[in-house]
């Protein structure tokens, strides 16, 4: 049992923590940016090369329009995660520029 001490109606007592209803904090927040910064997560060449490949490829652009018309992108939704590694199957970007994106690193 781990307590802490709290003022209660004027005496401070030991309490138990599990009494405290205190939630527990998300195990692991997943990274939301909007649809600018998450085209800013691209270097310029990247852009340029993903922007020609959606001209003949559709599956490129819908993911691009996906992106734009969103929000808020969540860099671990399927969504996201299938069209990265499209474009990595694709050579349009490389495993370590799709991990740096998934995290939310800029170039």
């Amino acid at each position: 049992m781990v307590t802490v001490k709290i003022m209660r109606n004027g005496q401070v007592i030991d309490v138990d923590v599990a009494e405290l209803n205190i939630p527990a904090p998300p195990a692991s927040a997943a990274l939301v940016v909007d649809a600018l910064a998450f085209r800013d997560l691209f270097t310029d060449d990247e852009q340029l090369a993903v922007a020609a490949a959606g001209q003949t490829d559709p599956l490129i652009r819908r993911f691009e329009m996906n992106a734009a018309a969103a929000q808020r992108v969540p860099l671990d939704s399927p969504r996201v995660l299938q069209g990265i590694h499209y474009l990595q199957s694709l050579g349009l970007l490389t495993q370590n520029r799709a991990n740096q994106i998934l995290s939310g690193q800029a170039p």
